[in-house]
C-alpha cells in the first residue's frame, strides 16, 4: 500500500512538474487526499480479511483478498501510466477505442502489467503462507468502518468530475480507482443512456435546425442551400470525382497555412494551400476517429465511439447499428452514378472496415487487400497498419490503373499522426526529432506530398475535387502539449485544416468558417457539385451558406458537449453566460439526435437518398469483406423470398454437395435474391451460416436475370442477379449455409436458404 501510493506521488510530481502553469492548492490537495484514501481502504480491507484468520483454509477469503489486490494494484499501474502518456486517467474515450489498441502497445506498458502481476502473485502468496494474528471482533469492526469512511470519503470528492468529457488532463477530487469505476459505469451504461425524455416540437428551430414531424424529425428533402454557389465557374465538369483524404488526429495550429510557428513542418500541405481553398476558424464536431469519420459522413453527432459494452465496435454496435440508417455522402454519391471506394489502414478484421462498409461504401480496400492487390509487398509490419506511405502508394497505385469512366468518390484515412505513435524507420524527423508530434506531422507530409505530385500531374487534377482534412483534432498528449502553443486547452476538440481543390470552380483563397465545425462538410461537398434536392437527415449546412452562421457552436463527444465561440473551446462546465441560453438548446438538439438514434428514426431506411438505384453492369464484380453477425439478428430474420447460388469461381454448384475453398482464399460468386415482394433488394448479406456463427458479406443486385423474372413471373425481379469476390479471412474452418440477409427497414429482416454448402479448410460435408 505504502509503495503504490508513493509511486502515485512520483507520478503526479512528474505531471504536475510539465503543466504550463503552478496549479492550484485545491487541485494537488484534492487528488492527493483523494488518492490517500483510496489507499487507506485498500490497506484496512486487506487488514480486515487477514485479521479475520489465516487465508489458508478459506477459499471465499483468498478469493476475495486476490481480487482486492489485483484490482487495486492493476488500476493503480495503468491509471498512473495513462497520466503519464495521455495527461488524464483513463476515459471512456480510450476504453472505446481499445480496437485501435495495437497502435499504441509499448514495451513499457507491457513490462508494468506484467511486474503488477507478479507482485499481485508475490503478494497473494506471502500472505496466503503467513499464519498472521486473529483480531478480536471490536478492531475488525473497526476496520470495517475505517474501509467504509474511505470509500465514502472517496465518494465525495470524485462526485463533482466526470469522466464522460475528454479533457486530457486531472480533475480536482480524482482518484485512481474510482475515475475507473466512472469511466467504466459511464461506458457500460444502457443502449438507451442519452436521454430519451428529450422531447423536440415539430416545426421548432433548434440550434439552427428546423426539425420536421412524424417520426423522422431530422428528415429533409433538400439541403436548402442557395441554387447557385457565390463564385463563378470557368468551365462545366459533369459529376466531378470526389477524393477526400483523412489525416488521423490533427489540430490546425502546427500547419504552416494556419500560422504554424514550425518553419518546413508542412511544407507540401502549404503547396496546396496555395492552389486550393483553405478554410479558416473550423472545428471539428466530435472525437475520435470512430465518431469522427461517421459524423462528417453523416453530418450528425454519433453517440457511440469505437466500443460498446467492452466488446468493440464490429462485435457490438455493429449488431445494433446494422439495423440503423444513416444518410451519408457516399451512399448519396453512390445513388447518383458514383463508384464509392474507401482506403483504410487497418487489417480486414479491424472494426473500422464495419464501419464504413455500414456507411455505404461499396469497395473497400484495407491493409490487407492494399499490400496484396496494389503494392504486391508483404503483410504490414508497423503496428499492424499500413504506414501513410504505403496508404498514399495504394490511392496512387488505385488511380494509375483505373480506366473507368464512371466517377468515383475515394476516402483515405491515414493513422501515421496518432497520438503516441512514432514515426516508422523509414519515417522523416522534423530537424534533430526531439519532438514526436513534430516528427509524425512532418512525415504525413512528405507522403501526402508524394501523392500530391502525382496528383497535380494526373488527368484527375483538372475534374476532381480533392478534400484534405482530418478525422477530429489532435488528443492533448504530453508530446503534442510541449509544441501547441499558447493558449491551447487540453480538450478533444480544436480547430482543423479544411484545404478544397476544385479548379474549375473560383473559389477563394480564404474561407472563415466563423467558429462552424465538420458537421457542414458533407453538406458543402454536396453543393459544390450541385446537388440540392437530395433526401437526407443532415444537422449541418453548406459552408457556402452564410445565413447559417452562428455566434457560436457545438462539438459533442458522448455525453460531453463543448461550445465554440469565437474562436475558443469551452468545456461543459464552463460556458460562458452569454451563449448559456442557446447553448442549451444545441445540447439538447445533440441529445435528440441521440435518442432517434437508439430508436433507428434518423433517417429511413429504404426510404432512398432522393434516387433509384442506378443499375450494375451486367460484369460488375464486388467486393465482399466479413461482419460476423450476432445470434440475435439472425434470430429476428423472418424467412421469405428467393435466392440461389450458381457458382463458385466459375464451377457449377450441385445441391447437397459441399464445394471447398481453402481458408482466406478469395472466391468469386454469383447467383441472385428476390425479397418477399417479388422485387429485386438494392442491397443484401450473403450468408455463410455455420452452427454457431454466422458471416455476412455486403453485396448488391443489378446482373440481369429475366430467366428469374419469367420463372417468377414479377418484372421487378429482372435486376435480381449478382456477383461478388468473397474474401473469408476471418471465416474459420467448418461447413457452412449459404443463404441471403436482407434489411426491410420497418417491416424487419428476411433470409433466404440457397440450398447451397460452403466448406472453408479441412473438415467434411454433412
Amino acid at each position: 500500500m505504502a509503495l503504490l501510493f508513493m509511486a502515485y506521488i512520483v507520478i503526479l510530481t512528474v505531471y504536475f512538474a510539465r503543466l504550463p502553469a503552478l496549479p492550484g492548492a485545491r487541485l494537488i490537495s484534492s487528488v492527493l487526499l483523494a488518492g490517500m484514501l483510496e489507499a487507506l481502504a485498500f490497506g484496512c480491507a486487506c487488514t480486515l480479511l487477514l485479521g479475520m484468520g489465516p487465508l489458508r483454509g478459506s477459499l471465499s477469503r483468498t478469493a476475495l483478498y486476490a481480487a482486492i489486490v489485483m484490482v487495486f494494484t492493476m488500476t493503480a499501474v495503468v491509471q498512473g501510466y495513462a497520466l503519464l502518456i495521455s495527461n488524464s486517467f483513463v476515459s471512456v474515450l480510450a476504453l472505446e477505442n481499445t480496437e485501435e489498441a495495437f497502435l499504441t502497445a509499448s514495451l513499457a506498458r507491457n513490462a508494468l502489467l506484467v511486474a503488477a502481476g507478479v507482485a499481485c502473485v508475490v503478494m497473494l502468496v506471502y500472505s496466503w503462507r503467513r499464519a498472521g494474528r486473529q483480531l478480536p471482533r471490536r478492531p475488525l469492526l473497526g476496520l470495517l468502518l475505517a474501509a467504509l469512511l474511505c470509500c465514502a470519503g472517496v465518494a465525495a470528492l470524485n462526485a463533482g468530475t466526470s469522466s464522460a468529457g475528454s479533457e486530457a488532463h486531472l480533475a480536482s477530487g480524482q482518484s485512481p480507482l474510482a475515475a475507473m469505476l466512472r469511466a467504466g459505469l459511464d461506458l457500460y451504461d444502457p443502449d438507451d443512456a442519452p436521454d430519451g425524455s428529450t422531447v423536440l416540437s415539430a416545426g421548432e428551430s433548434v440550434c439552427g435546425v428546423t426539425l420536421g414531424s412524424g417520426h423522422y424529425p431530422f428528415l429533409r428533402d433538400g439541403l436548402g442551400a442557395p441554387p447557385s454557389l457565390p463564385f463563378p465557374a470557368t468551365q462545366a465538369v459533369q459529376q466531378p470525382n470526389v477524393i477526400v483524404l483523412f489525416i488521423e488526429g490533427e489540430s490546425a495550429r502546427l500547419f504552416e497555412s494556419y500560422g504554424g510557428r514550425y518553419p518546413g513542418l508542412t511544407p507540401n500541405v502549404s503547396r496546396m494551400a496555395g492552389q486550393a481553398m483553405v478554410v479558416d476558424n473550423y472545428f471539428n464536431h466530435t472525437a475520435a476517429t470512430f465518431r469522427g469519420l461517421q459524423g462528417t459522413l453523416t453530418s450528425g453527432y454519433p453517440f457511440h465511439g469505437g466500443a460498446d459494452g467492452g466488446a468493440g465496435w464490429r462485435e457490438g454496435n455493429a449488431s445494433s447499428y446494422a439495423r440503423r440508417s444513416y444518410a451519408s455522402l457516399p451512399k448519396m454519391l453512390q445513388r447518383r452514378g458514383y463508384e464509392t471506394v474507401f482506403f483504410s489502414p487497418h487489417p480486414r478484421s479491424d472494426a473500422l472496415t464495419s464501419l464504413v462498409g455500414m456507411l455505404g461504401f461499396d469497395n473497400i480496400y484495407t491493409a490487407t487487400r492494399s499490400r496484396s492487390e496494389l503494392l504486391h509487398v508483404p503483410e504490414p509490419l508497423f503496428r499492424q497498419s499500413l504506414t501513410d506511405r504505403e496508404a498514399y502508394g495504394s490511392l496512387v497505385r488505385f488511380l494509375r490503373q483505373r480506366n473507368d469512366a464512371t466517377p468515383f468518390f475515394a476516402s483515405l484515412y491515414s493513422v501515421g499522426t496518432h497520438a503516441f505513435l512514432d514515426i516508422p524507420a523509414d519515417g522523416i524527423p522534423y530537424r534533430d526529432g526531439g519532438e514526436l508530434s513534430l516528427n509524425t506531422l512532418h512525415t504525413t507530409d512528405a507522403e501526402f506530398g508524394a501523392f500530391y505530385d502525382y496528383f497535380m500531374s494526373s488527368p484527375y487534377a483538372a475534374n476532381t475535387i480533392l478534400v484534405l482534412t482530418v478525422d477530429h483534432a489532435h488528443y492533448a498528449e504530453p508530446p503534442y502539449v510541449r509544441v501547441a502553443g499558447d493558449h491551447y486547452k487540453p480538450y478533444f476538440v480544436d480547430q482543423i485544416p479544411l484545404l478544397i481543390h476544385a479548379p474549375w470552380l473560383q473559389l477563394p483563397a480564404r474561407l472563415d468558417a466563423h467558429g462552424r465545425t465538420s458537421v457542414d462538410l458533407a453538406p458543402t461537398l454536396l453543393q459544390l457539385l450541385g446537388i440540392d434536392k437530395i433526401r437526407n437527415s443532415f444537422l449541418g449546412y453548406s459552408l457556402f451558406d452564410r445565413r447559417h452562421d452562428r455566434d457560436f457552436s457545438v462539438a459533442a463527444i458522448g455525453r460531453a458537449v463543448y461550445a465554440i465561440y469565437h474562436g475558443q473551446v469551452y468545456a461543459p462546465g464552463e460556458i460562458p453566460d452569454q451563449i448559456a441560453p442557446g447553448y442549451a438548446q444545441c445540447r439538447a438538439l445533440v441529445k435528440a439526435y441521440y435518442t432517434h438514434e437508439v430508436a433507428n428514426t434518423v433517417f429511413p431506411a429504404g426510404a432512398g437518398h432522393g434516387e433509384t438505384a442506378a443499375p450494375a453492369p451486367a460484369d460488375a464484380v464486388l467486393d465482399g469483406y466479413a461482419l460476423r453477425l450476432p445470434a440475435p439478428v439472425l434470430a429476428a430474420a423472418r424467412p421469405a423470398g428467393h435466392c440461389a447460388l450458381d457458382r463458385v469461381d466459375g464451377k457449377t454448384l450441385t445441391r447437397g454437395v459441399a464445394t471447398t475453398i481453402r481458408p482466406g482464399q478469395p472466391f468469386t460468386t454469383g447467383g441472385w435474391v428476390v425479397d418477399g415482394d417479388g422485387t429485386a433488394p438494392a442491397q443484401f448479406k450473403l450468408l455463410l451460416r455455420g452452427d454457431s456463427e454466422a458471416y455476412g458479406f455486403q453485396a448488391r443486385t443489378g446482373v440481369s436475370r429475366p430467366d428469374v423474372a419469367r420463372v417468377l413471373r414479377a418484372s421487378a425481379a429482372v435486376r435480381s442477379g449478382f456477383n461478388i469476390t468473397v474474401y473469408p479471412d476471418d471465416v474459420p474452418a467448418g461447413t457452412y449455409r449459404m443463404m441471403s440477409l436482407v434489411d426491410r427497414g420497418t417491416a424487419g429482416m428476411e433470409i433466404c436458404d440457397m440450398q447451397r454448402q460452403l466448406l472453408v479448410g479441412p473438415g467434411h460435408a454433412p
